[in-house]
């Protein structure tokens, strides 16, 4: 991100879950069991920061059909 502002929207999904969206930044959508989680993750997927070594498997935590 270049300093330019983000809006970052949360939504309570179906499944219990969180998803996150932050809007001018492609690829920025995530999902988690919290509000932070799924930010985290969609900054992740975004490229706008990597992952702790050993952390958790991304593509579970984001795929909408996967628990």
């Amino acid at each position: 991100m270049d300093g330019t502002r983000h809006r970052v929207r949360f939504k309570r999904e179906a499944d219990e879950r969180w998803s996150c969206e932050v809007t001018g930044v492609e690829g920025a959508r995530g999902y988690g069991a919290s509000e932070a989680e799924a930010l985290e993750n969609a900054l992740i997927l975004a490229g706008v920061f990597l992952p702790e070594p050993g952390g958790r498997r991304l593509d579970a935590a984001n795929d909408p059909g996967k628990a």
